[in-house]
């Protein structure tokens, strides 16, 4: 999931520059692309943690990778079943992790739809942004 936080992040931010050097985008375009930084930029926090925070021992909750590790570790050498706790700890964990990844997919069909739009704008090239062309012979 790092993996394809950072991607969405590279791709963001190469549409930011795409926007910047198409003179048919407007700072609405503009607007929706810092959203979706911003949105992105919230869901890395939630995903490993503000690090910002815990760097100045200021307490913080425990991102969804730390709770995802918790019961794996409290498992790894254990032969007996799991306890209530590790088995809540499980729970709360999946449950995050599947609002998580609603919310990023809908960060990356949002993604996908600016990148469209730039796209039928002529922006640019952007990695990542691969469209195959509407082309028809005549």
């Amino acid at each position: 999931m790092i993996a394809v936080h950072g991607d969405l992040k590279k791709r963001t931010k190469h549409l930011h520059e795409a926007v910047l050097y198409t003179p048919e985008s407007d700072l609405a375009m503009l607007g929706k692309v810092e959203d979706l930084r911003l949105r992105l930029e919230k869901l890395g926090v939630t995903l490993m943690g503000d690090a910002t925070r815990s760097r100045r021992d200021i307490e913080t909750e425990p991102s969804l990778l730390a709770r995802m590790e918790s019961p794996i570790w409290s498992m790894w050498n254990a032969t007996s079943a799991p306890s209530e706790s590790t088995r809540a700890s499980y729970l709360k964990a999946g449950q995050a992790f599947e609002k998580f990844l609603a919310d990023l997919r809908i960060v990356q069909s949002d993604l996908e739809q600016s990148e469209k739009q730039l796209n039928d704008l002529g922006a640019p090239y952007t990695p990542g942004r691969m469209q195959i062309p509407d082309w028809k012979l005549d």
